[in-house]
């Protein structure tokens, strides 16, 4: 069964309990990094849905999706 390691789930990239609580934060936060990226791109740029069909052009269209926004990204970090 996967994410359950001997009698204990698996929560991200811990497995049982983290020496200390910087352990515990550090080995959880790659599984939340995502989320605001996803969130911006939705809410912000008003990106809702792939346009094209198939898989090699729905690669090209999120490539594009997220050259925008790292593009975006950049415009106002240097005006900062």
């Amino acid at each position: 069964m996967r994410g359950v390691a001997k009698g204990r789930q698996q929560t991200g990239l811990r497995v049982g309990r983290a020496a200390s609580t910087h352990a515990s934060t550090s080995a959880l936060s790659p599984c939340a990094a995502p989320e605001p990226v996803f969130g911006i791109t939705k809410r912000v740029m008003g990106w809702r849905q792939m346009n094209m069909r198939g898989l090699d052009k729905a690669n090209v269209e999120w490539s594009l999706v997220t050259m925008a926004r790292n593009i975006k990204r950049m415009h106002v970090l240097r005006a900062a």
